[in-house]
């Protein structure tokens, strides 16, 4: 099994950096539709030509190969190693990187040395989570963070007494401070509650791992993810920060319950490549990629 979760990891790696999502691909077409500025409607048609050329040429679609970030969830009937899993990951992107001379992003944060597939230090980013849906089956999902979007990342501790009115403050704060470096129009991931950490994840999961046609189950936390969105697009800072209607392409917004004294908030955001591919491994090995 390992071999395979090996193989898939790779595949999962060089198909999220030459595909755009389904998803993100059909915002960004009416984006460009509704856009009403000439220069947000000149760098979105522009964007969807790196596209089209990427993909009749079988190329990536943007030089950064990003930081390889992983999530797997598994269903409750699989019996698997924790360790053997991390090594099949760390294998697959390793091989991957070497193969398609992809870009070695990956380096120590203090000599700034770099291995040169990819791989180090707690890299891949591997995140291992319970599905219940799933039952014998484990599903990849695998977001190469692009520098430029993860650099415009926020998290503040905020007072409970702040309230939603804070909340909604911190975050156009945070988009309006840097946004316009994060290849815009943007999908802005939010994370609200938990602890520090687990808040920082949620925004993360937000921003790369939720489709953006998909919308929060929770009727409050939809209305709040439209008023952000609609907030955000009237900040004016339009495709690539040129000016125009379309910031941000989505918000997606997730909770998670905290602790009675505490008001975690987390901004990160995704680049409008969306870049995210995933796969499902069936209890009989069976592969199905989804993009």
């Amino acid at each position: 099994m390992y071999d395979l979760i090996q193989k898939v990891s790779g595949e999962l790696y060089i198909k999220a950096l030459k595909n755009v999502p389904s998803d993100v691909l059909a915002a960004i077409k009416s984006a460009y539709e509704n856009e009403g500025s000439e220069n947000g409607k000149m760098v979105l048609r522009t964007i969807l030509e790196n596209i089209d050329v990427a993909r009749q040429h079988d190329m990536l679609v943007c030089q950064d190969t990003g930081t390889p970030v992983y999530c797997v969830m598994v269903g409750e009937d699989v019996d698997l190693n924790f360790g053997k899993l991390y090594k099949a990951i760390s294998k697959g992107v390793s091989e991957v990187t070497k193969k398609y001379n992809l870009r070695p992003n990956m380096v120590d944060p203090l000599t700034r040395v770099s291995r040169g597939d990819n791989v180090g230090n707690r890299v891949p980013i591997v995140h291992v989570e319970y599905d219940e849906r799933l039952i014998s089956s484990i599903r990849i999902v695998c977001v190469p963070k692009g520098s430029g979007s993860e650099n415009q990342s926020f998290l503040r501790m905020l007072s409970p007494a702040e309230g939603l009115r804070g909340v909604v403050s911190f975050i156009i704060e945070s988009v309006i401070t840097g946004i316009n470096k994060a290849c815009p129009p943007v999908i802005v991931g939010v994370g609200i509650g938990g602890t520090f950490d687990e808040c920082a994840w949620l925004a993360k999961k937000a921003a790369t791992m939720r489709r953006i046609d998909v919308h929060h189950p929770d009727p409050k936390i939809r209305v709040l993810e439209e008023k952000l969105l609609k907030s955000i697009n009237e900040t004016g800072i339009g495709p690539m920060g040129l000016g125009g209607r379309i910031t941000a392409l989505a918000v997606n917004v997730e909770v998670a319950d905290t602790h009675i004294s505490q008001l975690p908030v987390a901004v990160n955001t995704q680049c409008w490549k969306g870049q995210r591919a995933e796969a499902i491994i069936s209890d009989g090995f069976e592969v199905r990629y989804i993009l």
